[in-house]
């Protein structure tokens, strides 16, 4: 019980700490370009503490399920200079955009500290069939892939993206790493009627590998490259109806996986935060109403246009997106509850 307690407070505070990131993009950014803020909050719903610093008032609400960075006269024409829509499109781009960039440099430090004191794992060659002709040209169990089909190879993950666009080619161009030693094989395919595809003959599996300081802040930027590039993938197939939507979860998965995390090990937390840390920077910068990036399409319009679209209309677009997506969080909500207490 009391192991469950400080799990579901460290996926609290994990949450809280990507809200805080993102609302503090926009906090600092908008303070820099001389907007006036009226009101920075965690979470939503009845306040539960709050206090005010210089025209800011701050405050902590009851629901820890997002936060939001108040500037003066959103979605309204007045007077103010300091207001927000009469600052300059540049400025209010840079301050929008700079919530999502603040949970990206986020999970860059997290991928940092987690490659380099957790390491991760890289694919190893870890079953040679005998007579074939990986077997023939000499490769063995235990030979780290670093290159596979021309592709670089850091992270055992990368074997995936490898795969699904693995070439017809019948000669496997493999790198890998033997005890220190870098060693190139060319190992042609021979044809497996079981799978009805040209095979060289060997298995991989994951092992765990640690990396230096350095080596993980050069290793970080392909790591996050790498999250991205397969949330995009899932995005783009949620659109064409490829991907799984039984996959999708709300913030109840995102505690309930966070704080099983905690009772493994904080480096899987570690990793996760930065996960979810990339997640929230590009679900923000979609373009859709009440995002991020719907916001941003109409900064860059005005930009075009030389004119704004009627503040009202465009309040009235961001309320409307706005309720869809509290739908679709309640949505969510309810199908992570059924899943984790009626296994629905």
């Amino acid at each position: 019980m009391i192991s469950t307690i400080l799990g579901f407070i460290g996926a609290i505070a994990v949450i809280a700490f990507m809200i805080i990131a993102h609302e503090g993009g926009h906090f600092f950014m908008g303070r820099a370009c001389g907007f006036a803020i009226d009101e920075f909050s965690i979470g939503f719903g009845p306040k539960l503490a709050k206090w005010k610093k210089n025209e800011t008032q701050f405050s902590i609400r009851l629901f820890p399920i997002g936060g939001f960075c108040l500037f003066r006269g959103e979605d309204k024409d007045i007077k103010d200079p300091k207001a927000f829509n009469n600052q300059k499109p540049y400025k209010r781009f840079l301050t929008i955009i700079a919530g999502a960039t603040a949970n990206l440099i986020s999970a860059l430090i997290l991928a940092v500290l987690f490659l380099s004191i957790y390491g991760d794992k890289v694919p190893v060659v870890y079953e040679v069939e005998e007579s074939s002709p990986a077997y023939e040209y000499g490769l063995k169990s235990g030979d780290i892939i670093k290159q596979y089909d021309g592709e670089n190879i850091d992270f055992a993950i990368e074997m995936s993206f490898v795969l699904a666009k693995e070439s017809d080619d019948t000669v496997l161009n493999l790198t890998v790493d033997r005890n220190g030693e870098i060693l190139n094989f060319d190992i042609p395919k021979e044809y497996n009627s079981d799978s009805d595809r040209y095979l060289a003959g060997f298995t991989f599996e994951q092992q765990p590998i640690n990396f230096t300081v350095f080596e993980s802040i050069g290793l970080s930027f392909k790591w996050l490259f790498l999250i991205i590039k397969e949330m995009v993938s899932y995005l783009g197939g949620l659109v064409v109806g490829t991907s799984n939507t039984s996959d999708m979860g709300g913030i109840v998965s995102v505690v309930d996986i966070v704080s099983q995390a905690f009772s493994i090990s904080f480096g899987l937390v570690l990793e996760l935060a930065a996960l979810l840390s990339v997640n929230l920077a590009v679900i923000n910068l979609l373009p859709l109403p009440a995002l991020d990036g719907g916001r941003l399409v109409f900064i860059i319009i005005e930009a075009i246009r030389k004119k704004p679209i009627p503040r009202e209309i465009e309040g009235t677009i961001h309320a409307i997106g706005m309720f869809l997506l509290f739908g679709l969080m309640i949505l969510l909500t309810y199908k992570d509850l059924a899943r984790i207490f009626f296994g629905g």
